[in-house]
């Protein structure tokens, strides 16, 4: 009986072992068929990284038959950059599954960016092995990398761009702490390269700027750092100074390689920088405030007449101190109606008749006193308020022009010129602007004019078109300054003129022996014939102003006739002056 039970028992127990046998085998075979068929490249290795079973998906990635891989070890296909790194490749017993990024070969010598995870496994029976699971973020790795790339780098150079810059300037300040020398700040912007964009056009000024990018990297040292701030302007920091005069070296050598011509379509073109140099040794100074100093330096280079490398000294920091007060205080004036008009008059040359005043801009500022036009619309102009100021002028100018034709009701109307910039005169809407004040205001049609520059001409592209809708709501358009420049005489057929005005620095030669008076001629009777009324300025003596006269030129103005007068004033002297016309223009009837 017993022998019986023991013969049952070891057939069962033989039975269960066929069966667990069997469901091994089944489970087995499941697993390797998810192993073959699943889409995640997997492997398992030995515990020297020896390749013994490889998936399709693997082979795929890979670019290489399983032939190619089995028996391989797995470091002969990893970016040996990567393998020291690889904290995957050395989990150890009962660490679990690590992580991490690593780049595969492939046989043409391109990577694979793979995120691999890789576990020990100890079974109970058998060897021990490592099994690891990868799948493909090159696509992720290349966008991640383009976006950090994006983040420090100029999108059109390719420089180091104004984060990155400061970011080493302040490592390279910290370390200043624990060595001797110095570090600078080398700030280039390009002269007058407005113009290249305005006259040649954008794409021609990019081209200037991403031709320049490898002169510049070339020319400097190689712990330099170069970066583009933007638009025109570049940088150099200057890690390893020995002072100031190694930082003026280097700044004369950037100048120089700016200085090299370029060939641009139809013109050879040769570029200049105005260059700022801060410097700083072992002490208290921060990258922003380095840099701050170097574009402040910058921008006496500029006022210096370009070309030229200013070092920032103690003086530049009160000046742009200064400036910034100043810049604050005009906000506040202009917002707060601060600022005060005072009108030139301009006069018939035959008879002395006020036709017009030229509203002028002035500013008495509460502690520094009068500060002068020559200071305060420079700094309206590059600091954004010449939009905002220009258009204060504007409004009070009609304002008061409305007030004296009500008091004076000559005929013609008594007119208003008033100065505008290139900043106004670029911003789309201003001829609207301009048409909207003037339906407000109960002045007579055509009796306001603007005045403009050659170079406001110049660096508006679209000066033609403002100047013809300004015409069409009845503003009478004066060329400022005129034959100060290269093409005035093109722009009288090219652009809407109505009225030109001579520039003093032709007047003031007239009471001398000089061929000037023969030019002027010329532009007089050239206006004449394109029915361009002319304006003499700056006439300083009556002789000038007989001159003027039998040259043919309709009106005039200066200190001869009147210098600007407070608006009190002008009553006055339009009584006076009418007083003094009606009795010339009987005596000559």
């Amino acid at each position: 009986m017993r022998s019986s039970r023991v013969v049952v028992t070891v057939l069962a127990i033989g039975m269960l072992v066929r069966h667990l046998g069997r469901t091994l085998r089944d489970v087995d075979r499941r697993f390797r068929r998810g192993f073959e068929d699943s889409t995640f490249p997997a492997a398992f290795l030995d515990l020297d990284l020896g390749l013994t079973e490889v998936n399709d998906a693997l082979c795929a990635m890979l670019g290489r038959d399983r032939d190619e891989l089995l028996g391989r070890c797995l470091l002969d296909f990893l970016d040996p950059a990567d393998a020291a790194e690889a904290a995957w490749l050395h989990v150890g017993p009962g660490a679990g599954t690590a992580q991490g990024e690593s780049r595969l070969l492939r046989p043409d010598g391109s990577t694979v960016w793979a995120q691999v995870a890789g576990s020990l496994v100890s079974p109970d029976i058998g060897p021990a092995y490592r099994f690891c699971q990868l799948r493909d973020v090159t696509e992720h790795r290349v966008d991640r990398e383009r976006l950090t790339r994006q983040a420090i780098h100029d999108p059109l150079t390719g420089l180091y761009n104004r984060t990155l810059l400061l970011d080493r300037a302040a490592q390279a300040l910290a370390r200043l702490r624990d060595r001797p020398g110095a570090v600078g700040m080398i700030l280039l912007d390009l002269d007058q390269f407005k113009v290249v964009n305005d006259s040649l056009g954008h794409a021609t000024g990019d081209t200037v700027l991403t031709s320049l990018s490898p002169r510049l990297a070339a020319a400097i040292a190689p712990t330099d750092t170069l970066a583009r701030l933007g638009g025109d302007e570049f940088v150099v920091l200057c890690d390893d100074l020995t002072g100031p005069l190694d930082a003026i070296d280097r700044a004369t050598r950037l100048a120089e390689a700016v200085r090299q011509p370029a060939l641009l379509p139809g013109t050879n073109y040769m570029a200049t920088a105005s260059i700022g140099v801060a410097t700083a040794s072992a002490g208290a100074y921060d990258a922003d405030a380095l840099l701050r100093d170097a574009d402040a330096a910058m921008y006496r280079a500029k006022a210096g007449g370009r070309n030229r490398i200013e070092m920032f000294d103690r003086s530049i920091r009160y000046e742009t101190l200064r400036r910034l007060q100043l810049e604050h205080d005009l906000r506040a004036a202009i917002a707060d109606d601060d600022l005060l008009l005072e009108y030139q008059p301009i006069v018939d040359a035959r008879t002395g008749r006020p036709v017009a005043l030229e509203a002028l801009a002035r500013w008495d500022h509460p502690s520094r006193g009068r500060i002068g036009p020559d200071e305060f619309v420079p700094l309206a102009e590059e600091t954004g308020l010449a939009v905002d100021l220009g258009d204060w002028v504007l409004r009070t100018a009609i304002d008061q022009l409305a007030a004296w034709q009500l008091v004076h009701l000559l005929e013609p109307p008594l007119k208003m010129t008033v100065n505008v910039s290139g900043h106004q005169l670029a911003v789309a809407g201003f001829a609207g602007r301009v048409a909207e004040l003037l339906r407000a205001s109960p002045i007579a049609p055509g009796s306001l004019g603007i005045e403009i520059t050659e170079s406001v001409i110049m660096d508006v592209t679209a000066a033609h078109d403002a100047l013809e809708a300004l015409r069409a709501h009845g503003v009478v358009v004066l060329l400022d300054d005129f034959g100060t420049g290269y093409s005035s005489l093109a722009y009288l057929e090219q652009f809407p003129i109505d009225v030109l005005k001579i520039d003093r620095s032709f007047v003031a030669r007239l009471d001398e022996d000089s061929p000037r008076a023969v030019v002027l001629e010329a532009i007089v009777a050239m206006a004449r014939a394109l029915r361009i009324t002319v304006i003499g300025e700056g006439v300083e003596t009556s002789g000038q102003l007989a001159k003027l006269r039998d040259l043919g030129c309709l009106w005039v103005q200066g200190f001869a006739i009147s210098r600007p007068l407070p608006a009190c004033d002008v009553v006055e002297f339009l009584d006076e002056q009418l007083t003094l016309a009606r009795a010339v223009e009987q005596g000559s009837a």
